[in-house]
């Protein structure tokens, strides 16, 4: 155990005896923390295992004691269509693998952060699965694990990590409200990605490690903007900004950020076992290889189906057996 865990596991110790003996509790209840992730995780991969250990080290560093860490993976009913098309001109691929599998995956991955970190507890949390279709939207989620008690009772013990991409999107979901009611926003960002998209821009200016966000919205042609899904439905600008702008301007908190140099999509990796990858996906892929597999030379393309067992798993804790019967391939 490194001599950062060994502080912060008798440093809790002694806030706890403390709090026994009428001391103050303010304290070691300031420093708590529950880090909320949602997502379809279909399936998980190594890369979201280096973010939720980035996220960990990244508030034992601020010195919080009590840290709880909460995957929130969706359920079936969630499932659409994917844009991975066969090669055989078959129909397209369901995009999410099934809750079983996808939950057993996660609960593998999560074993190794267990080990590393002893006094950090980690969580699969099936609340979204057990309550569909009644929980439709991520606020409806926070709000839910409010009530349970799965998550603190005050706000900023709470913080739930999205992509650049969704937190961009924030203002259209269906309500905003719920999770700045319940929870702060922080923020995954990857590397070279862009924080803007055809909805609006995010502008944001920096304080510490942190980030502040405004949004402007774009105006179309038509005066309208499209919002989440399906593409096609539309709301006037006028009214996204009374709706939704204003929510984000007034809850909007200061954000962390966690930078990952090493990302890439469940959707790279499904078509690597499908082996369906384009030119571009293969390079993407071929990048990730090179972070994440400690070799002495770079990974080739030519190298890219050698051995795909043996390279699986560098890229997540599921096997190639497991991922090529779960999606029925011969």
């Amino acid at each position: 155990m490194s001599f950062i865990h060994k502080y912060l596991k008798y440093k809790k110790k002694y806030l706890n005896l403390k709090n026994l003996v009428g001391g103050s509790s303010n304290t070691a209840l300031l420093k708590q923390k529950y880090i909320i992730i949602p997502g379809s995780f279909s399936p998980l991969t190594n890369a979201h295992l280096e973010f939720i250990d980035a996220a960990v080290d990244y508030y034992l560093k601020l010195g919080y004691i009590n840290i709880k860490v909460i995957i929130v993976p969706v359920p079936d009913t969630y499932n659409k269509p994917s844009t991975l098309l066969p090669l055989d001109g078959s129909p397209p691929h369901s995009d999410y693998l099934s809750e079983v599998f996808r939950n057993y995956i996660i609960e593998k991955g999560l074993k190794s952060l267990r080990l590393k970190y002893k006094d950090i507890t980690f969580i699969l949390s099936t609340i979204e699965q057990c309550n569909k279709p009644n929980l439709s939207n991520t606020g409806l989620v926070v709000e839910k694990m409010y009530t349970e008690n799965i998550i603190s009772r005050n706000k900023v013990d709470n913080v739930l990590f999205l992509g650049t991409d969704n937190v961009l999107k924030v203002p259209t979901w269906g309500d905003p409200k719920l999770m700045f009611t319940y929870s702060n926003l922080g923020i995954i960002t990857r590397e070279g990605e862009s924080t803007s998209n055809d909805y609006a821009t995010l502008v944001p200016y920096q304080i510490g490690d942190s980030l502040v966000a405004k949004y402007d919205f774009k105006l179309v042609s038509s005066g309208t903007i499209s919002v989440y899904y399906p593409t096609t439905k539309e709301i006037t600008l006028e009214k996204l900004k009374s709706d939704r702008g204003t929510i984000v301007a007034e809850n909007m908190q200061t954000m962390p950020i966690i930078s990952l140099k090493i990302e890439f999509s469940s959707s790279l990796l499904r078509k690597y076992v499908r082996q369906e990858l384009n030119d571009n996906d293969t390079s993407e892929l071929i990048n990730a290889i090179n972070k994440l597999k400690p070799i002495d030379h770079p990974f080739s393309p030519e190298d890219l189906y050698t051995n795909i067992k043996s390279y699986i798993r560098y890229l997540t804790p599921a096997t190639y057996d497991e991922l090529i019967n779960e999606y029925n391939i011969k």
